[in-house]
């Protein structure tokens, strides 16, 4: 039992430090220079050959993207996937982009009830109060009335009392209670974004969808040659009493998500040639003022997973081209994916917390398991991983190569944890600058 208790401690105190004073690794990371996009790519090299990039294909070309964007540092994630914020991984060369969205209703965690409850005690004393005072005043009248039939003193009618305007409510108002799209980060859709609440730094609510890609339509208006790639992971179709979304359209939420954000003008809709046939080129989408291609993982208003094939998530299983799903046939569009499925950063002081723990007992003690299944599931599967070597030219090279090989086509887009961290953008720069010069990236 004291050996549990330890180890239980050990694992708390770390993730309070994690998320408190920061990842002692991410801390001493220094900045990555600054990434170059396609476009600036393509710009360049219509300066050497003084042509026009009306030839090149959207989809022979490679994007450095992010991996659970939304789920950075600077957003008050304890466990998260980018250190930079969108801005920062904009700078570093992303320019696609992985973003998890569910239902989230802050009215229906356990704090949420609470204050409902609460909500309710107060509204019902309310009542009572409008209750009393309004027989209180009706007493008053009639005494005013009585004085001054006797008195004889004035003949006007006593003034009748003001209801008082209802007082604001807290954060958790019925506005507040409704289910919306939000960013979090777990397996089950259904669940109100639990493991979400316990894994952002003091346990904050969740950011709603529609304010990721409000940022994102800055980025794209200060930018205004820019192509960007947005891979949805929508759980949305996930309703369920606990998120307070049923009955809710996933289809028609998604899509108000995308308007609402400002970005529903610049979205283009591939045609459904585009699955087994070259994409468009950028100088086509901008002449349409076209910039942002959605491809979304789950029930989709847009492109679907039926354009696009990719490689399994996990690397600690598949290491190296083995496919997800598309494996094989004549789809013209490729995501690699390149990250642990559950990871953190070697070094890190939540790395420490769980050493310590090692050496106690099991880091997942049966306390853990019983509270938080879902935590005790995926912690089990954690690893530690070193980000400037896994994000190395060598092993981004190696699984394209490969990856090339295996299906007829290379990979399109390169699907990083830490995008700042390692050769991401230098290698799809060296791959872009080599498949517009005609030179294969694999010679």
């Amino acid at each position: 039992m004291r050996g549990t208790i330890i180890t239980i401690a050990a694992l708390l105190v770390g993730i309070y430090w994690g998320a408190n004073n920061l990842l002692a690794q991410q801390a001493a990371t220094k900045p990555a220079p600054a990434g170059v996009s396609i476009s600036k790519i393509l710009e360049e090299q219509q300066k050497k050959t003084k042509t026009t990039d009306s030839q090149v294909s959207m989809s022979k070309l490679v994007w450095l993207g992010a991996h659970n964007s939304p789920m950075n540092k600077g957003d008050k994630w304890r466990y998260y996937q980018q250190t930079g914020t969108l801005k920062q991984q904009w700078a570093a060369g992303a320019r696609a982009f992985k973003v998890p969205i569910h239902w989230f209703n802050p009215g229906l965690t356990i704090t949420g009830k609470i204050v409902g409850e609460a909500e309710k005690v107060v509204g019902e004393v309310k009542k009572e109060v409008k209750k009393v005072a309004k027989e209180v005043a009706s007493g008053a009248k009639k005494v005013a009335s009585a004085v001054e039939g006797l008195f004889k003193k004035s003949k006007k009618k006593s003034k009748t009392v003001k209801k008082s305007s209802p007082s604001r409510t807290s954060r958790t108002s019925s506005s507040s209670r409704q289910s919306i799209p939000s960013l979090c980060h777990e397996p089950d859709g259904s669940s109100n974004c639990k493991l979400t609440l316990w894994t952002r730094k003091d346990n904050a609510d969740p950011r709603p969808a529609v304010n990721f890609f409000r940022e994102l339509k800055q980025l794209l208006a200060a930018n205004p040659n820019e192509i960007v790639i947005l891979l949805p992971e929508s759980f949305l179709h996930k309703r369920s009493e606990a998120n307070g979304a049923v009955g809710k359209n996933a289809l028609i939420a998604l899509q108000q998500v995308i308007k609402g954000s400002g970005l529903g003008g610049l979205v283009y809709n591939l045609d459904k040639k585009y699955r087994n046939e070259d994409w468009p080129s950028r100088e086509e989408l901008l002449k349409q003022g076209k910039r942002v291609i959605i491809l979304v993982d789950g029930p989709s208003p847009y492109n679907d997973v039926s354009f696009y094939k990719e490689t399994q998530f996990d690397l600690n299983k598949s290491n190296n081209c083995e496919m997800r799903r598309g494996g094989r046939i004549g789809k013209n569009f490729f995501l690699m994916n390149h990250f642990r499925e559950i990871s953190l950063i070697s070094g890190s002081t939540l790395h420490k917390a769980f050493q310590v723990g090692a050496k106690v007992g099991s880091p997942i003690s049966g306390l853990v398991a019983k509270q938080w299944p879902s935590l005790a599931k995926n912690l089990k599967k954690a690893s530690f991983t070193n980000y400037k070597s896994l994000n190395s030219k060598a092993n981004l090279k190696r699984r394209y190569c490969m990856c090339k090989k295996q299906e007829g086509i290379a990979p399109n887009i390169l699907l990083l944890d830490f995008v700042e961290q390692g050769d991401g953008a230098a290698f799809a720069n060296e791959v872009n600058t080599k498949v517009l010069a005609g030179q294969d990236p694999c010679a």
